[in-house]
């Protein structure tokens, strides 16, 4: 009886794993199939759509193109930058060089204008001297004037008195002598004053000269001068 059981559930242990493994064996054959089905599928579905492979192509050509224009405008924007920083640079060199310029061409004529100045101050002095010696000139001419005059008139009084004595005396000749001598010191006045007139005259011609030479040399001071 025992045996018989025993028997009994070996039998069954062996049908159920007979069961099992031709279960396995089946469902491992429908996986197998289905994945052959599957990649024949795709397969064909990738041969009856060469559109799509082309399509794939023609997007990495258009992108292959894209980043060779974005390289060649980078190259040229990199090109553009420098022209501007060559053109930048030479603009710059030529406004240097013209302040440069400018400021060479000021120096010179602030020299220029310096040495005129110094000029104009020469002769504005030598105008002073000379109006000096004419102002001391026209003063001696005057007092020699006035001494000519004090002189003249002492002579013809001293002569004068010789004569009305000589009058009262009744001595003639002495009389004819003294009016030759008054006659004489007339002629010598009158020359004498004559000289000095013309030299007067002279002195006040050189001092207008001179007066109009200041008034020229102030003039050109007061062009050279900036803040008028």
């Amino acid at each position: 009886m025992r045996n018989t059981l025993t028997f009994g559930l070996i039998l069954l242990l062996l049908i159920w794993v007979t069961s099992a493994v031709f279960a396995d064996s089946k469902g491992g054959g429908r996986g197998g199939g289905g994945g052959s089905s599957a990649v024949r599928t795709e397969k064909k579905e990738n041969s009856s759509h060469p559109e799509g492979k082309s399509k794939g192509h023609a997007e990495d050509d258009a992108n292959d193109d894209q980043a060779e224009q974005k390289d060649k405008s980078g190259r040229k924007i990199d090109s553009n930058d420098q022209s501007e920083k060559q053109e930048t640079d030479k603009q710059r060199a030529s406004e240097e060089k013209q302040a440069e310029k400018k400021e060479k061409t000021e120096r010179q004529v602030g020299q220029e204008g310096q040495a005129e100045a110094s000029q104009a101050k020469e002769k504005a002095e030598k105008a002073k001297a000379a109006g000096k010696d004419h102002a001391q000139q026209l003063a001696a001419v005057r007092q020699q004037i006035e001494h000519e005059n004090a002189k003249h008139m002492d002579r013809q009084a001293r002569l004068g008195r010789i004569r009305e004595l000589a009058e009262k005396k009744g001595n003639d000749k002495l009389v004819a002598k003294v009016d030759e001598l008054m006659a004489k010191e007339r002629t010598r006045y009158e020359r004498k004053m004559q000289r000095l007139t013309e030299r007067t005259q002279s002195s006040e011609q050189r001092g207008e000269e001179v007066d109009r030479a200041k008034g020229r040399d102030k003039n050109a001071d007061d062009d050279l001068d900036p803040n008028t």
